[in-house]
């Protein structure tokens, strides 16, 4: 998928909160068909749609950067909003 079919698609665009991997959405239904049919749906809980739009540099990478603003949207950096903290 081009970057730019990929801003069609923004409001579908989740991330993985563990990684800040972008994961576009046909990626992302096969991904979650796989975790139902292996009964990991917690692991489910660690995706979060993007509300904000991907900056280029994002989608150079298909990475949030721990540095970065939050694609939810809070105005908080991402490490210290949806970033899951695995030392906490």
């Amino acid at each position: 998928m081009s970057l730019t079919n990929l801003m069609e698609f923004k409001k579908e665009v989740n991330m993985d909160t563990r990684t800040g991997d972008i994961i576009l959405p046909e990626k992302f239904d096969k991904l979650k068909q796989a975790l139902e049919d292996n009964d990991n749906i917690e692991e489910l809980d660690y995706f979060k749609e993007m509300t904000i739009e991907p900056t280029q540099k994002q989608l150079k990478r298909m990475k949030v950067g721990r540095n970065d603003s939050c694609p939810c949207g809070s105005g908080k950096k991402f490490k210290k909003c949806c970033l899951v903290n695995k030392h906490k």
